[in-house]
C-alpha cells in the first residue's frame, strides 16, 4: 500500500501514501471495470518472499482465476537504484504462487 511514503500536497502540508495509492488503485480498478480490489497490506520496503506470502497470493489466484497477473521481473530490476527489495522479493513470490 506503500506506507512508508509521503508526498508534499501544493501547501506544504505531508500526505500518507498509503490511503493515497489505495485510493489511485481502486479508481484505476473501477476505470477497467475492475468491481474489488485486495490489498495484503504488508510493511512497504520490508516485503520478503515468505511462505506466508505466497499462501496468501495462491488464495487470491485461486479466487479471482486471473487470465493474467502483472508484478515486478523478479529478475531484472532495472535501474537498480530505483528498485526497492520488496520489488523483487514480491516478483519472486507472485512467481511461484502462480505455478505453484
Amino acid at each position: 500500500s506503500g506506507d512508508e511514503g509521503a508526498s508534499k500536497s501544493v501547501s506544504g502540508w505531508t500526505t500518507v501514501a498509503a490511503g493515497f495509492r489505495e485510493a489511485e488503485a481502486v479508481a484505476a480498478a473501477r476505470v477497467l471495470g475492475i468491481r474489488e480490489v485486495a490489498f495484503l497490506r504488508y510493511a512497504d520496503g520490508s516485503v520478503e518472499n515468505t511462505v506466508e506470502l505466497r499462501r496468501e497470493l495462491v488464495a487470491a489466484i485461486r479466487r479471482w482465476r486471473p487470465d493474467a497477473v502483472f508484478t515486478y521481473d523478479p529478475q531484472f530490476t532495472l535501474p537498480l537504484y530505483f528498485s526497492h527489495s520488496d520489488h523483487p522479493a514480491v516478483g519472486r513470490a507472485v512467481v511461484a504462487a502462480r505455478l505453484g
